[in-house]
């Protein structure tokens, strides 16, 4: 009964924090987009990243401060609204990730950029993708 429990609390968790530091780049071919609400040592952050091998789904990992390594096919939908970016993540991967969903807030940046990865990281996968500037 305790375990079921603890399930349905975490089914219902939501993960927000405001970054101060958005990075997006490309390390050995493996596209990143970076947040954290710290430049050097943030206590809450989030790292997506895509690498081209195999099933497009597998190759998207997602990791945050609550998880401790990258994990893949997690993400079901990602949400870019003004400064707000939301994922929420797949039913059989809240266990994993431990959170149902992930709000971030961060302050006036150029979108350009992070616009360009989430299209780039996110192209002919099955996550759902929508941008609203």
């Amino acid at each position: 009964m305790q375990e079921e429990q603890r399930v349905d609390n975490m089914l219902n968790c939501e993960v927000r924090f405001l970054a101060t530091t958005v990075n997006c780049y490309t390390e050995d071919e493996v596209l990143i987009i970076g947040m954290g609400n710290d430049p050097v040592s943030p206590d809450h952050y989030l790292i997506l990243s895509r690498f081209n091998d195999g099933e497009v789904d597998k190759s998207i990992g997602i990791q945050t401060h609550l998880t401790e390594m990258e994990i893949s096919s997690a993400i079901n939908s990602i949400v870019l609204k003004a400064n707000i970016l939301t994922i929420a993540i797949n039913k059989h991967k809240v266990d994993e990730v431990k959170a149902k969903k992930i709000v971030i807030e961060f302050g006036q940046i150029d979108q350009t950029l992070l616009i360009k990865y989430i299209n780039d990281i996110f192209l002919n996968s099955s996550v759902k993708v929508m941008i609203n500037r």
